[in-house]
């Protein structure tokens, strides 16, 4: 929260989670959110949310879900205008990001966002396992070694059950058109350099 702002007042709420999915903690961000929250004149909050590193998914899906439900219950106390709470979700972050959209969605609470704001984020491509044939060296080198060796880190031991199942929480492409269409708004920030560009223009299609 600014130290500007008087407690009194009633501020919109950002909630992150950041990015460094399976490798960092949210205190290496603490930098990012004091210079948001002056910067935005809103209350940041950063979750330090069960990673790849350390947890099998939905765990941080799940710290999330919690995260976003406690800003809403303690907007009051907290100064915070529980109809101005935001997502903002970075990097490998963004797979926590876009999956706990959809379990909001699923358990009908997709209303206590007003955005989520996805930055770059990690979304595994469902052809991650090949075939590869006609693709560049650099695809299939993203997929087949990079995005593949973070799925086993968040996927765990029975990775393959996982991967066969697909489920919204893992695999945010394989979500039902009925699931996507109740999640909240998005805005998807990509780049033509990032790794996992083909992935975000797929979703990006999807929510439209």
């Amino acid at each position: 929260r600014p130290k500007s702002a008087p407690r009194s007042r009633k501020l919109p709420a950002l909630v992150w989670a950041h990015a460094g999915g399976i490798a960092t903690t949210a205190r290496n961000w603490d930098f990012c959110g004091k210079a948001w929250a002056k910067a935005l004149a809103a209350v940041v909050v950063i979750v330090d949310f069960r990673n790849g590193g350390d947890a099998e998914a939905p765990a941080g899906t799940m710290d999330m879900l919690a995260a976003i439900r406690w800003v809403v219950a303690n907007a009051e106390s907290i100064g915070v205008d529980a109809g101005r709470v935001s997502l903002m979700a970075n990097s490998g972050g963004g797979l926590e990001g876009s999956s706990v959209c959809l379990e909001l969605a699923a358990r009908g609470e997709a209303h206590v966002l007003k955005a989520a704001f996805l930055d770059v984020p990690m979304i595994f491509p469902d052809d991650m396992l090949g075939p590869y044939e006609g693709w560049s060296a650099w695809k299939r080198f993203e997929h087949e070694v990079v995005m593949r060796q973070q799925y086993l880190c968040y996927a765990g031991r029975g990775w393959e059950a996982r991967w066969a199942e697909k489920p919204a929480w893992l695999h945010v492409l394989a979500a039902p058109e009925e699931l996507i269409r109740r999640a909240p708004p998005h805005v998807l920030l990509s780049t033509e350099s990032d790794m996992m560009r083909w992935q975000h223009d797929e979703y990006a299609a999807r929510l439209h």
